[in-house]
Formats: C-alpha cells, sequence, structure tokens
C-alpha cells in the first residue's frame, strides 16, 4: 500500500511539471515583415503623408493591439510580446487605363514576438 502511494505521488509530480514545462514557454522568437498599403492618391506628396500616418499609427499600438493586425506562424503567440522593429515608407506609382499616374503608400513594418512551437 505505501509503495502504491509512493508510486502516486512520483507519477502526479512528474505530470505536473510536464505541463508546467510545456504550458507558457514562449522561447521561440520569429522576425517577420507585413506590407501595408494606404489609398490611392493624386500625388506622392500626399501619398508620403498618408504613409508615414499608417506608420504613426501603427507604431504607437501595444503589444496587444499588434498582435490582432500582424501575421502570426504560430496559434500559440505571447500576445504581449510583440515589437516594432523597424519600417519603411515607399511610394508606389500606377498608372489607369487613361495614363493618369497616381500614387500609392506601402509601409512595410518590421517586427518580432514570442511563440511556442506545437509538438
Amino acid at each position: 500500500m505505501k509503495l502504491l502511494s509512493m508510486i502516486t505521488v512520483i507519477a502526479t509530480t512528474g505530470l505536473f511539471s510536464f505541463q508546467a514545462m510545456g504550458s507558457g514557454v514562449y522561447h521561440r522568437a520569429a522576425v517577420e515583415s507585413k506590407v501595408f498599403k494606404g489609398d490611392v492618391v493624386a500625388s506622392q506628396s500626399q501619398a508620403y503623408e498618408s504613409g508615414k500616418k499608417i506608420w504613426m499609427d501603427i507604431n504607437s499600438k501595444r503589444s496587444y493591439e499588434l498582435s490582432k493586425i500582424l501575421p502570426q506562424a504560430s496559434e500559440k503567440v505571447d500576445v504581449r510580446s510583440f515589437e516594432i522593429k523597424n519600417g519603411t515608407i515607399k511610394v508606389k506609382e500606377i498608372m489607369d487605363s487613361s495614363g493618369e499616374i497616381n500614387f500609392i503608400p506601402m509601409v512595410k513594418v518590421d517586427y518580432k514576438y514570442y511563440y511556442r512551437p506545437s509538438f
């Protein structure tokens, strides 16, 4: 009887330590990028201003908010670990069928977050 309760204690302790080891440990880092496109505008300066607003909006968000708008490679992500590393603003010229040139702001955001791999 004493041996059986000793085995139960050892098995239970092992189970709890296995669960504790696997839950909540976000030790893998992912570094990714996403491009945000703005609206089509008539001038290059308007496109840069629009891109700057997009950048400032994204850069002002907290980690949890970033986790909702940035793609993730895993379902087990630490939503408190998202951080913006850097960004760039580019303006893309487009021409419609009538030959009119318009501009689109494109903001590339590089970011990092931690996740727990699936087993």
